[in-house]
């Protein structure tokens, strides 16, 4: 993946890629395999496909016809039917989304950021060495935290759990999809443009009232607005509208990457080092 033009525009990464970029990512980026498929295989499709890297062949539901199993259907005439009947509309689903929150927080996170946990770290790891070699297992580390539908579902669950953090990344996702829609609106005619206009007012206002509304059961953590506010021109307008919540989402990606993605991982590296140590014994019987 060109991270560079992924973490400066996701949307036009998505939108402009090619057919070759797609089955690079297809085969290449289990992350994005993973949320494809799941997009794939919701039931709004007659014809369910998946690609299994591991096996590296396309599994089909229901299954391809005894008559037709005989033909051997390459793998790249799959890919280019998918990346023109099925990518189009997944590059603007709630499964896109999620996909680039997960490819963000890999791409973003890095040694700097993990080093400031190095006390902590070393506590669990148990010596400098173990510390040593886990940064600089630091993508392998990420993908084990992060790389996929599960992963990122646990994830989520993590934040929720917390007192501050219950609502950020349904917040991210809901903020995600209004970025798209106004993004829509600029690109399309006056028709389309005039639909999308009020989608996007009715997505803002419904976002208005479920996060920031006190009295919601999902409303944000007050300092968390507080923030943006003290960050925005005094003169411009709180009334929590399209650049609020922008800006709010920048935030939230922020803080999600610099303190729960790293608390995260401390809760996952005594899992890693035990799978190492397993791995380590597997090998040492097989010598």
């Amino acid at each position: 993946m060109d991270e560079q033009g992924f973490l400066k525009d996701p949307d036009a990464f998505l939108s402009d890629l090619k057919v070759y970029d797609f089955h690079i990512l297809m085969t290449r980026d289990p992350g994005f395999c993973d949320y494809f498929n799941k997009y794939c295989f919701l039931p709004i499709f007659g014809q369910k496909v998946a690609y299994s890297n591991k096996r590296k062949k396309f599994i089909y539901d229901p299954p391809m016809p005894r008559e037709k199993r005989k033909y051997n259907i390459a793998n790249d005439i799959v890919r280019d039917w998918l990346y023109q009947n099925r990518f189009p509309d997944f590059s603007k689903s709630k499964a896109a989304d999620e996909y680039k929150l997960c490819a963000l927080i890999m791409a973003s996170t890095s040694c700097v950021t993990m080093a400031k946990y190095d006390s902590q770290m070393k506590r669990i790891a148990g010596s400098t060495q173990s510390t040593q070699a886990l940064m600089e297992n630091l993508d392998q580390i990420l993908f084990f935290c992060f790389g996929g539908v599960s992963k990122m579902g646990s994830f989520r669950r993590y934040v929720y759990s917390s007192k501050h953090g219950k609502h950020l990344i349904a917040f991210w996702m809901d903020a995600e999809h209004l970025r798209r829609l106004s993004k829509a609106v600029i690109q399309n005619d006056t028709t389309i443009s005039s639909d999308l206009r009020q989608r996007k007012k009715l997505l803002l206002s419904a976002i208005q009232y479920k996060y920031y509304r006190r009295t919601s059961k999902f409303a944000l953590p007050l300092p968390f607005l507080k923030e943006v506010i003290a960050e925005q021109d005094t003169k411009s307008d709180h009334t929590y509208g399209f650049d609020f919540t922008m800006q709010l989402q920048i935030n939230v990606l922020k803080k999600l990457q610099n303190y729960w993605v790293p608390r995260f991982i401390l809760t996952n590296i005594r899992m890693i080092l035990q799978e190492d140590e397993s791995n380590s014994d597997d090998r040492a019987s097989l010598c």
